[in-house]
């Protein structure tokens, strides 16, 4: 079964009580009011939590930027204790990261073991803290296609990482989403991110969805749905447009 999440992105008082207006149980934490989520101060961290438990909602993962520089430039852990502190806070096991950027012109399977020995690493870190890591494909990165992220799935159990399914970047990587990524990926991912229209449109590509939606219901994966622009939601149409997204 697939639980329903949006996204805080800027501003906790009117996100998180759009959310909780139309029901959604659930959030991913990516940055509030311009700052990132793991550059909050510990104070600023437990005022988001009494925001949380104010309406009712439950920090489902951390959107961070784990992972996202050069493979060519130094990388600490740092950022990453960082993100189990905040996570750990928040009440929140996931936390989403990336795979490192390739340099331009480069052959990323160059890097592959440099790759899976930092993501090793981050991953020991989350799973002390009794955390797992979701990889997100992203174009530009180590896992921007899906024969480089089953490169990473193969050496990591299922515990301790794990998934985003995120239709867009995939196209962006003139990979189809249902048609090559979906069946090679699917038995590990975990969270599908999804993208609304912030317009009179709830979400782009109906029938696309349908079939994504159909997809994982006949194979009954399980996980979260998480609606970038869904904490933008307000009413009227677009609520309407919404409930029915939600009830299929």
């Amino acid at each position: 079964m697939w639980q329903v999440a949006g996204l805080l992105t800027h501003s906790p008082a009117t996100q998180l009580k759009n959310l909780a207006s139309i029901h959604v149980p659930g959030v991913e934490l990516r940055s509030v009011g311009g700052t990132s989520i793991l550059d909050l101060e510990d104070r600023q961290v437990w005022e988001l939590k009494a925001d949380l438990d104010r309406y009712g909602l439950q920090a489902v993962a951390l959107g961070t930027d784990l992972a996202t520089g050069s493979v060519e430039d130094d990388y600490t852990l740092d950022r990453v204790y960082r993100a189990t502190e905040v996570a750990g806070i928040l009440g929140c096991q996931r936390i989403c990261g990336y795979s490192f950027k390739i340099p331009a012109g480069h052959n990323p399977d160059r890097y592959k073991g440099e790759v899976i020995d930092r993501i090793g690493k981050i991953i020991q870190v989350v799973a002390r803290a009794d955390m797992s890591y979701l990889h997100e494909n992203a174009p530009g990165y180590f896992g921007d296609v899906p024969t480089r992220v089953l490169d990473l799935v193969e050496c990591f159990t299922e515990d301790e990482f794990s998934l985003v399914f995120d239709p867009i970047s995939y196209l962006q990587c003139q990979v189809a989403p249902l048609g090559a990524a979906y069946t090679q990926v699917i038995g590990r991912t975990s969270y599908v991110r999804l993208h609304l229209d912030p317009g009179s449109k709830v979400l782009e590509h109906g029938k696309y969805l349908d079939d994504l939606l159909a997809r994982l219901r006949d194979d009954s994966c399980a996980g979260i749905i998480a609606l970038s622009g869904l904490a933008d939601v307000k009413g009227g149409e677009e609520l309407s447009s919404l409930a029915a997204l939600l009830s299929r």
